[in-house]
C-alpha cells in the first residue's frame, strides 16, 4: 500500500512539472515571448542597427564621416569599377537611403595593395585614416596578406591589436567594425605550415574575445556561394581578389549585418 502511494505521488510531481513547463511554454504573454524571440535573433545574428547611430551623428555633426581600411580588397581590386567593390556598394547604398538624403557623407578608402595590419601602422595608413576623424570605420583584417606572405601569426593578432587600441584611444566616439576578407581559389599551408584558415580562424576568435564587432564575411560568402551553386572561381577575379559578382555577395553580408 505505501509502495502505491509512492508511485502515485511521483506521478502527480511530474505531471505538475509537465504543466508549469507547458505553461512557460505556450501561456506566457505573447508580448514577452515576441521579445525574446527578437532578442534571441540579434543575439545569433550579432547585428546592430548602425543606421540610428548614423543619424544620430548627423543630427549632432551635420555630416557623416565613413572610412574604409585594409588591403587590397578593401580597395576593391578585381572589380571592374570602384562602384561594384563592397566599399564602393556600401558608399552608394548609405548615399541612397531615404534617412540620410539630406546628409553629407564623407568617404575615404585607406585600402592598401598588399598591405598586412602591420604595414598599416607603420607606413602611416592608420595614422592618416585617423586624422580624418571618421565616425564610422570599417577595417578589413588584411590576414589574406598575412597568410600569403607567411607573417606570424602572433604577429598578426598583435597587429590588429595595436590597430584596434589606437583607434579606440585616438577615436573614441567611433563605431568600428571588423570584417574578415573573402575566400581564396586556394588556400593550402604557407611557408610557416599555417594554411589560411588558421589566420581567419585565430584572429576572429581574438577579435571577439575582445568584443569589438566582427562580421565573419569569409563564412558567409562561403555560405551564399554554395548555396547559388558558384564555383569558387566563378566569383573571384584572380583566384584572389574577388569579382563583382564576389563583391556583391561580400557587400549583402555587410549590408544585413548593418542594417
Amino acid at each position: 500500500m505505501k509502495k502505491r502511494w509512492i508511485i502515485i505521488t511521483a506521478l502527480l510531481l511530474l505531471a505538475a512539472g509537465a504543466y508549469s513547463l507547458y505553461e512557460l511554454l505556450y501561456k506566457s504573454d505573447p508580448e514577452e515571448q515576441r521579445q525574446q524571440e527578437d532578442q534571441l535573433a540579434e543575439e545569433e545574428t550579432q547585428r546592430g542597427d548602425y543606421m540610428s547611430y548614423f543619424e544620430q551623428q548627423t543630427q549632432e555633426n551635420g555630416e557623416l564621416r565613413v572610412a574604409v581600411i585594409g588591403s587590397s580588397v578593401a580597395r576593391g581590386m578585381g572589380a571592374s569599377s570602384s562602384a561594384t567593390s563592397w566599399a564602393g556598394l556600401l558608399k552608394s547604398d548609405l548615399e541612397s537611403r531615404e534617412e540620410l538624403r539630406e546628409t553629407t557623407i564623407t568617404f575615404s578608402n585607406f585600402g592598401m595593395n598588399g598591405y598586412k595590419a602591420n604595414d598599416l601602422l607603420e607606413e602611416g595608413v592608420v595614422d592618416n585614416m585617423v586624422q580624418a576623424r571618421p565616425d564610422f570605420i570599417v577595417f578589413e583584417t588584411s590576414v589574406i596578406n598575412s597568410y600569403r606572405q607567411g607573417e606570424a601569426l602572433d604577429t598578426t593578432i598583435e597587429s590588429i591589436d595595436t590597430l584596434m587600441r589606437q583607434l579606440e584611444e585616438e577615436l573614441p566616439d567611433a563605431e568600428i567594425v571588423v570584417i574578415a576578407p573573402n575566400p581564396l581559389e586556394t588556400s593550402s599551408a604557407n611557408i610557416r605550415g599555417n594554411t589560411y584558415l588558421d589566420y581567419l580562424t585565430e584572429t576572429q576568435d581574438y577579435i571577439i574575445d575582445n568584443n569589438w564587432n566582427y562580421v565573419d564575411s569569409y563564412t558567409e560568402i562561403e555560405a551564399q556561394r554554395q548555396e547559388q551553386g558558384y564555383n569558387i572561381e566563378d566569383i573571384l577575379d584572380d583566384g584572389i581578389h574577388p569579382n563583382d559578382t564576389g563583391y556583391s555577395m561580400w557587400y549583402d553580408v555587410l549590408e544585413r549585418y548593418l542594417f
